[in-house]
């Protein structure tokens, strides 16, 4: 059974039992062996119910360790010592043609979570891709040579993304504490991968429970992650 099957099953009992245990409440003075009768029904109703809600929220707790969402490819071509062209094609919207400078490539993201009880709902974590930039593995060059940073922040249609992300951070900061249910976003977080830049080196991105997740798609790439 899936979490949007528990979903329905719960507000359909819900409802059925609740409906059953108003209308024995109308009917108790006037026939209240039909109403007892009603009672008997709906109250079973109810725990079903309840039960069923139950195993919804057991089974949110899985589907954080549901599969990752395909976030990103990038293929790497070698222009000189320590200078790449990248090729990165998100899982939505049209590839960027890109050149990097170091030795490493990292990818960086925001990501909104929402609450447990929209999740139980259906509701699924988003994301935008925020910044590519490349990375220098010693540390005395990385201070000497500026970065190279491009910024992937949305514009157009995409650009909504940042009017959500705006919204969920002050719904998140000033979310009322009287009302009856909690904020519905749970968490605000930037993540961020990175691995080493090699020629020929293609890498596929996801998101999962824990971040971003990059791994090699093709024999450059894993030769580079070995070599690093």
């Amino acid at each position: 059974m899936t979490m949007t099957t528990t979903v329905v099953v719960a507000l359909l009992a819900f409802g059925a039992g609740g409906g059953l245990i108003l209308l024995a409440m109308r009917r108790l003075r006037r026939q209240p062996v039909f109403a007892v009768a009603l009672l008997l029904g709906g109250l079973p109703l109810l725990a079903a119910g309840l039960l069923a809600m139950g195993l919804g929220l057991a089974l949110q707790s899985w589907q954080r360790l549901a599969p990752e969402v395909p976030v990103a490819r990038l293929a790497f071509a070698e222009l000189g010592p320590q200078q790449y062209r990248v090729r990165l094609t998100p899982s939505e919207g049209p590839p960027w043609l890109l050149e990097l400078h170091g030795d490493q490539w990292q990818l960086e993201a925001r990501v909104i979570v929402w609450a447990p009880w929209l999740r139980l709902l259906g509701a699924t974590p988003v994301y935008r891709l925020d910044r590519l930039g490349g990375r220098f593995a010693d540390p005395a060059q990385a201070r000497r040579t500026p970065p190279t940073l491009v910024s992937l922040e949305p514009a157009g249609p995409l650009a909504a993304w940042v009017a959500l992300d705006r919204w969920a951070a002050a719904t998140q900061a000033h979310w009322p504490a009287a009302l009856p249910i909690p904020s519905p976003v749970s968490a605000r977080y930037g993540s961020a991968v990175y691995l080493p830049m090699a020629d020929g080196a293609i890498y596929e991105v996801g998101l999962g429970a824990s971040g971003l997740l990059a791994r090699p798609e093709n024999a450059a790439a894993a030769t580079a992650i070995e070599r690093w």
